[in-house]
Order: structure tokens, then sequence, then C-alpha cells
């Protein structure tokens, strides 16, 4: 059975409350099938469901103008369906035990929660309701009826001197016999009455019988209007309410769509040379959704050094350009001239032999010599390593060789000086 809109029940309520006919009318015509379903569950006798129909709501229509929030009107109506059913015997087994997830508790003390309270509980543990069915009844989503009902085993647990026996574990699994089946079978367009009566019949043989006994001006709209106008007002309540959502929801984010990104670079400081590393620090605000490196137009890997930190080390100078786009889409590019980074080999200064050695002196102005990966291979592809060399003075010391070789001197960041010697 699908929920009814709160707001719309409250709206019929506060007008039935004024003296509105059509108002309560309507209302009737909104929540007849609950109060139905209820009843002939407590009845089983559908004869006997229409005649109590009519008492309860000759009653609601007494009693409305005392009901203080109209969220609490099923609640409250269907306390005044379980009364006129069970209110002698209740009040004559007020004493009677009924188990709970508290313990074991009088009916007396169930009568002493709040409204909401009292009647989930009557009606889950001593009419053995199921949760679904008292949803369906009240107009609750189950997830309420939940926690209606650990509320009140809260404060039935702090009322003193009550039976402290706990109940067995899985109490509050136990339902009733087929009230799944009872409540999900009930539709609102076929006739139930064993006279093959309809709803609109009913609900305005109901109507007529109760304006009557209360003395009160019958309902000059139809009710097939009022339940077809019931039946528009709660799909048009619920798409207002999805369209306001979806415009609040808009306005909140407004603002952060057109958030643009702000960072700023650094590289290493002018003079420095070598394999550079340029730091983009983004301005905290909305999270980032990428960040893209060009060097002349192609594209070098970023590292996420930190919390809005990123980093990359550009192999050779020209134009770097840098792109930070956040998660709305808003973004940022900025260019730059790098200008540090060593892209220059190591230069021969000097070079001589003797009978046994070759001597060569190389400088680097850049990032500096390695001098542990120089090498020399001859024309059969064979390596040979320097036999010494002397970091400070740039001397490389080789043996002398006995054909052609070519010698190369890297620097610390792959920039490499190329030798070729042929010697007779």
């Amino acid at each position: 059975m699908k929920n009814i809109e709160q707001s719309y029940l409250n709206n019929l309520v506060q007008k039935a409350q004024q003296g509105s006919s059509n108002a309560f009318a309507e209302l009737t015509a909104a929540v007849y099938r609950r109060h139905y379903s209820y009843l002939l569950y407590m009845l089983r006798d559908d004869n006997k469901v229409i005649n109590c129909l009519k008492n309860v709501y000759v009653q609601i229509l007494y009693d409305i103008g005392t009901l203080g929030k109209p969220d609490l009107y099923m609640p409250w109506s269907s306390r005044i369906c379980y009364r006129l059913c069970f209110g002698d015997d209740d009040h004559k087994n007020m004493n009677m035990k009924i188990r709970t997830p508290a313990g074991q508790v009088s009916l007396l003390l169930l009568y002493t929660l709040p409204l909401t309270e009292s009647q989930i509980m009557i009606m889950r543990y001593k009419q053995k309701l199921s949760v679904k069915a008292i949803g369906n009844i009240l107009n609750f989503d189950k997830y309420v009826v939940k926690r209606c009902i650990k509320a009140a085993v809260r404060h039935l647990r702090r009322i003193p001197g009550r039976n402290t026996e706990e109940a067995p574990a899985g109490t509050d699994r136990q339902g009733g016999l087929g009230q799944e089946t009872l409540f999900s079978e009930i539709r609102n367009d076929v006739p139930h009455d064993k006279r093959g009566k309809s709803d609109v019949f009913m609900i305005q043989e109901i109507l007529d019988e109760v304006f009557q006994k209360c003395s009160r001006k019958p309902n000059n709209v139809p009710v097939e209007a009022l339940l077809s106008y019931a039946s528009y007002r709660k799909e048009r309540f619920s798409l207002q309410r999805g369209i306001l959502t979806v415009a609040l929801i808009l306005f909140l984010l407004l603002p952060v769509l057109f958030i643009a990104p702000s960072f700023e670079i650094s590289a290493v400081p002018e003079g420095e040379r070598g394999l550079p590393v340029v730091t983009v620090d983004v301005t905290p605000g909305l999270p980032v959704g990428k960040v893209l490196a060009y060097l002349n137009r192609h594209s070098l890997p970023v590292y996420e050094a930190g919390a809005f930190e990123y980093t990359m080390e550009p192999t050779r100078n020209g134009t770097m350009t840098i792109k930070v786009e956040l998660i709305n889409r808003q973004s940022l590019t900025k260019e730059f001239e790098m200008e540090y980074a060593d892209n220059a080999g190591p230069e021969l200064k000097d070079s001589g032999t003797d009978d046994k050695y070759v001597f060569l002196t190389v400088a680097d102005e850049g990032i500096g010599i390695d001098y542990r990966e120089i090498y020399a291979m001859d024309a059969d592809g064979n390596l040979h390593y320097p036999v010494s060399y002397d970091e400070e003075t740039g001397e490389i010391v080789f043996e002398y060789p006995e054909t052609q070789w070519d010698v190369y001197i890297p620097d610390h960041i792959g920039n490499r000086l190329h030798l070729s010697f042929v010697f007779e």
C-alpha cells in the first residue's frame, strides 16, 4: 500500500478542524482503505467492518478539533478503531502481561507511552501485526515503525517497578498470521464488500451517515472527484517535491560550479642547473580533477607530492604549459619559460698520451660529470673502463688502445660527450 504524502494529509486535517466538510470527506477517502484493513484484521467480517467504520468516523469528526498535531492523525484515528473494537475488554484487562523486547509489561504501561509509540507497541506485540502491516495502516515507512519501537522500549525500561524479565531473542521478529497477505492484497480499485459495492459507494454511504449523526453539512463535492483529486494532489506533491529538491541542490551548488582554480608555480632558482623540479601549489578549495604539464607541446609526467601539491621534472629547456582542472571542470592554464635545465654535455679541455696511457681532461658547467659511468668501446664492441679519474681536476686516464676507440663521458642527467680516437 503506497504511502500518502504526509503534508497532504496534514493540510486536510487542518481544514477539517476548521469545519470543511469537503476536506473531511477527502481525508476519509484518502485513508479509508487503511482503516478498513485494520478493522478487517480485528473483526474478520466485512459487514461488521462497515458498521464499525461509521462509528469510527463519527467519533473522528466529533473529536478532530482536539487533535493537537496533524502528524498524529493516523495513530490517533487507528487508536479510535482499536478502542471501538476492544475498548471494554482492554479496560477490564489493564494488568494483562504482554511480552516485548523490554520484558513483560502490562497493557496499562503501554497506554502510558506517547500516542504513536503506544499504538505501534499494541499493534506489534498485543495484536501481533508485522512491521510492514503497521506501516501500511499508519502511513509510515517501516524504518519509522522500527525507530518508534526502539524508542518505546527505551521508555519502558526507564519506568520504575516494571517487570524486568527480558523477552527471549527473536521476540521482535514474531508476526501475526497472514498480515502481510491481508494488507498487500487490498487494492483501491476493486470492490470489497460482500454485496459488491465499490469503494466510492461505501465511502459516500459512510459520509452521509456520519454528517447526519454529527449534524454537519455534507460534502458538496462528489467522492469520485475527491478520490481522483486526491490522486492528482499526491502525484503533484511528489513532482513538486522532486522539482524543489533538484532546484535547491542546484541553488546550493551554483557558486561551486563557477569556482576557478588558482595555483602558483615554482622552479629551481635562477643560476642553478641540472634537472630542475617544477612545483605546482594549488590553492585549497575544491578537489583537483587533474593536472597536466607540457614541455614544447610534449606531455610530461606529473607526480602528486602532497595535498594540493604536484611536481614535474623537465629534461630540457623550452615553453612549459601547466593546466589545473577542478572537479567542477573549471580550469586555469599558465605558461612559463624553462631556462634551468642542463641540456649540454661535458666538454673536452685537454688531451695527451705517453707509451702506456691516454690522458683526457674534461669539465662540465652544469650538473656535473658522472665519472662512474665513463667507458670506451673498441671496434669489436668490447668495453674498456678508465684506469683512474680525478673528480677535482677532471682528469681521466685510459690504457693506450691498440685500435679505434669511442669514449663516452656522461653527466648526471644523461648528456654525453662522445670522443672517437684512432691510434696508429
